[in-house]
């Protein structure tokens, strides 16, 4: 029986823009598409800032598992194990 799971591209950007009190922002790609994510696609929470370079997936023209890819690798994956 063939798999009907959807390959999902992975992508990196920068956050560009981030409201914490609406927990909404944007990523850029470097081919200049914005994508909008909200703060519980952030794997790594403690990492978020405007400015950080990310790697996420894209599902549905929109960022999930996104990964701040800034700071130490304690950072980045700590409480993430």
């Amino acid at each position: 029986m063939p798999s009907t799971s959807v390959a999902k591209p992975q992508l990196q950007g920068r956050i560009t823009k981030y409201i914490p009190q609406h927990n909404v922002g944007v990523i850029h790609v470097e081919d200049g598409r914005a994508f909008r994510f909200t703060g519980g696609d952030i794997v790594n929470r403690s990492a978020l800032s405007v400015g950080a370079e990310v790697d996420f997936l894209v599902a549905v023209a929109r960022p999930v598992e996104i990964f701040v890819l800034d700071g130490t690798p304690f950072t980045a994956f700590a409480g993430n194990a």
